[in-house]
């Protein structure tokens, strides 16, 4: 990611999560995405069942955390890709005083060479997501960036969301 834009990701540190329980998502983006403080409580029952499958990220800006999404190699990635070296990607938010501004296209873009550089063990060669067929603001900001629609999950509980990728 770009010096200048002052955006980093990093992975989640308990230190981390005074700043993401600051903030809530307008009503409109509550039935698209988790909240913080429900990733981690699901992370944190994840891991109790030995299953370290899922990794938190923040979104720094600065300092400030200003946002969080898990990458998540687990068994949920099978319901969207059949790609042993797909990523799936999960409960993206951002801040809401910090949206509109381009930093969740920046955060997408950056990606592939985060993961590269970061995560090389994944060996991962494309980023995999769900999105609900509402939430159109998300489609066309994955788009821009490079994913492609595959059609529509037909698995529960993601029954009807539109499966996009993003291969390099």
């Amino acid at each position: 990611m770009e010096a200048a834009s002052h955006l980093h990701i990093k992975p989640y540190e308990d230190s981390d999560k005074s700043q993401l329980l600051s903030y809530t998502l307008p009503e409109e983006q509550l039935p698209f995405t988790a909240l913080p403080g429900q990733v981690l409580e699901r992370i944190a029952a994840r891991n109790a069942q030995g299953d370290y499958t899922a990794f938190p990220l923040v979104i720094l800006k600065g300092a400030s955390v200003i946002g969080m999404f898990v990458l998540d190699t687990g068994p949920d990635r099978g319901l969207w890709t059949t790609n042993t070296h797909a990523v799936f990607l999960r409960s993206l938010s951002i801040n809401p005083a910090f949206q509109n501004q381009g930093i969740g296209a920046q955060v997408m873009s950056s990606l592939p060479e985060f993961l590269e550089q970061h995560m090389p063990e994944l060996a991962a060669n494309e980023i995999v997501l769900g999105v609900n067929r509402q939430n159109h603001i998300a489609q066309r900001l994955y788009t821009r960036i490079g994913f492609n629609e595959y059609g529509f999950n037909m698995n529960p509980p993601f029954v009807g969301q539109i499966i996009m990728k993003w291969r390099w």
